[in-house]
């Protein structure tokens, strides 16, 4: 994952390779769109670029094949590649000179411009050819052996119809700057079908991991001595797709380049510019159609969920004071709610298989209020907000979601996964968690603060008193049921009789909410156990490395993986609740803050050292290497908080 790259669009598509070994998975591709329910596909998954002098045919690209064919020139050598917040740089060297090549994924739209700039000492051919896989993310292609796109061309624009309603138009331009003249190109349009296409990280996954690709066209270009220049443009265009411009100081600034094996590498080596990369990359998941804004969970594969949506709300949205961008997503998820009350997990599968999303939809709207003192909204939002309260107060039967004795808020369905540590295999779950999780009762208690807060602010009389009454002693009841003196923590769940001792980071995602449950001297003794059993360079273990089940690895098939996924896998998003909580705790003084410094260093060193340029999903416990989702959007989120509450609070 160290040589992977990703940009997108702010549409929910990107473009995505590896540097050095091609495409590697079926996620993988040049142009990648998405619609407005975050639909993927991929429509160029790669492009064949040759080389060709004095009969040598040198080829940029590396393909893989099955059985594990991999085809890789090393007559052209790669010396340099950095990328930004849109636009990957290619550097390399051959024998006749020298080639830069620039993929440019457009803003507001599914097009991507691949950019070469040759140097050259003599004449030399140079050929382009699109391979087509037109399918969705999650699948692998095979073509028929009649598969046939038609395709138009006027001037140095082609058009492949991909459906009725889609196409794809491809756009050439190209010219010598030492002569001023166009180059002389030719394009051989045949259309061909290669099979076995083989992406090793599926194989790994224990997925289907090879397809068949089409080979559009050839696109032939007579380059002379000095500089040439060959842009070509891929616009996917369909036609039940209207996206709305952003206005223009909406845009996207590119903030800062990260750099790949190279010597001017850029050393995020102050707060500043960690914030600046955290910034930037948090862009990544922002999705604007206009009139829908959503937060994409991650990259390459997850949609807009609930709960990661509201995790990262505060911090790519207010702390960056992107209020109205905030607002609308609020309003479009809050559409989402049915007459269950609760908001969906996965909003476009309609999942709502979630006991805790719609705590976190309230614990955004209170940051919202925090950061905008926008009272009116709240008046408009608030009944809302008092159907949760109410649905989750009078449960769902379909979740198994109820009130225990205690006035927990609890599930009690084997079969769901509810809490974030939702990972299942063969129908049961991998942390065990059922009942009353530590995280879900910090989120209950602090959704009815936040609740009679708004209560109070906009003069309200309480008209559920059961609602109060629910909470009367509820912190006492809390301190009894889950302190664990001998291990100085938290119980992580309890059903029943029965309570979990195994050390686990729930307890720190409840420490880092606004309102706490517990006094000043329990949360420092819970967080220095959390620093001493949890806390690593990358953010925290999902469990003890000392307990039991502890799994160090993160390999094999996805049941594999998913034992391990919350049994042991490293959590950067966690390491922004720790430090946000750390700072809380310790009341902003500057001995904490050195500390949260320290920390966000060692964060900053290691991904340097990693030579990452974005945060994936976890580490593997074991040997710290980056797996699961690319780059996700509540690691930068946690982090941005931690960083405007250092900012912020003198």
């Amino acid at each position: 994952m160290d040589d992977e790259y990703i940009i997108t669009n702010q549409l929910g598509g990107y473009t995505s390779s590896t540097f050095h070994h091609g495409n590697t998975r079926k996620y993988h591709g040049l142009l990648i769109t998405s619609d407005f329910e975050l639909k993927r596909k991929v429509i160029i998954s790669t492009l064949a670029e040759n080389i060709i002098y004095n009969g040598n045919d040198i080829s940029l690209n590396i393909f893989r094949f099955l059985p594990d064919i991999h085809l890789q020139n090393k007559e052209i050598q790669l010396q340099n590649a950095k990328t930004d917040g849109i636009l990957v740089c290619l550097e390399y060297l051959f024998e006749l000179g020298k080639l830069t090549k620039e993929i440019n994924l457009m803003q507001e739209e599914n097009t991507v411009e691949v950019r070469y700039k040759f140097i050259l000492d003599k004449e030399i051919t140079f050929e382009v050819a699109p391979f087509l896989a037109n399918r969705d993310i999650h699948k692998l292609q095979v073509f028929s052996e009649d598969t046939h796109y038609k395709t138009t061309n006027y001037l140095n624009k082609y058009q492949i119809v991909l459906s009725p309603i889609e196409k794809l138009e491809i756009l050439i331009m190209s010219f010598n700057a030492n002569k001023l003249i166009n180059l002389d190109y030719i394009v051989k349009s045949d259309q061909i079908i290669y099979k076995n296409f083989y992406y090793p990280k599926e194989k790994e996954r224990g997925f289907d991991a090879s397809e068949d690709l089409l080979r559009l066209m050839t696109l032939g270009f007579c380059l002379k001595p000095g500089e040439n220049y060959i842009n070509i443009r891929f616009k996917y265009v369909n036609l039940e797709i209207r996206i709305i411009p952003k206005r223009q100081d909406a845009l996207r600034i590119n903030t800062v380049n990260y750099f790949f094996n190279s010597s001017d590498r850029v050393h995020k080596n102050s707060l500043g510019n960690f914030k600046k990369f955290l910034i930037q990359k948090g862009e990544d998941f922002l999705i604007d159609f206009g009139n829908i804004k959503s937060i994409v969970a991650g990259f390459h594969w997850f949609g807009d969920w609930g709960r990661d949506t509201f995790i990262s709300f505060r911090g790519l949205l207010l702390t960056t004071k992107k209020f109205s961008f905030a607002k609308d997503v609020l309003n479009y998820w809050v559409k989402a709610i049915k007459k269950n009350g609760f908001i969906p997990n996965d909003l476009h599968a309609k999942n709502y298989r979630s006991i805790d999303a719609s705590l976190w939809l309230i614990i955004a709207i209170y940051y919202y209020y925090i950061h905008t003192k926008d009272l009116d909204y709240i008046q408009r939002i608030f009944p809302l907000l008092e159907k949760i309260m109410k649905s989750y107060s009078d449960g769902d039967e379909n979740l198994s979601i109820k009130l225990s004795k205690e006035n927990f808020l609890i599930w009690e369905n084997e079969k769901f996964g509810l809490s974030w540590m939702d990972s299942m295999v063969n129908k049961k779950s991998t942390t065990h968690r059922i009942g009353a999780a530590v995280e879900v009762q910090f989120l209950w208690f602090n959704c009815f603060k936040i609740y009679s807060l708004f209560e109070k602010l906009l003069k309200i009389k309480n008209k559920d008193k059961k609602l109060k009454k629910t909470f009367l002693g509820f912190k006492k009841v809390f301190v009894e049921k889950f302190l664990n003196k001998e291990k100085n923590y938290l119980f992580d769940y309890i059903l029943g009789p029965e309570k979990s001792d195994q050390i686990r980071p729930n307890v720190i995602i409840g420490l880092s909410l606004p309102f706490q449950l517990l006094g000043s001297t329990e949360e420092k003794i819970l967080l220095k156990t959390a620093e001493e059993k949890l806390l690593n360079e990358f953010g925290l273990y999902s469990l003890d490395p000392n307990d039991s089940e502890f799994i160090p690895g993160y390999s094999g098939d996805s049941h594999q993986r998913d034992k391990a996924y919350h049994n042991g896998a490293i959590w950067p998003y966690l390491l922004g609740m720790y430090l946000k909580a750390y700072l809380r705790v310790y009341n902003y003084s500057q001995e904490a803050k050195e500390y949260v410094f320290q920390k966000l260093n060692m964060l900053n060193i290691a991904l340097e050292k990693k030579g990452l340029n974005y945060l994936p999903e976890i580490f593997a416990a074991g040997d710290k290497h980056p797996d699961g989702c690319l780059t996700q959007a509540w690691n930068y989120a946690t982090l941005l908080e931690v960083i405007y509450d250092f900012e912020n609070n003198k």
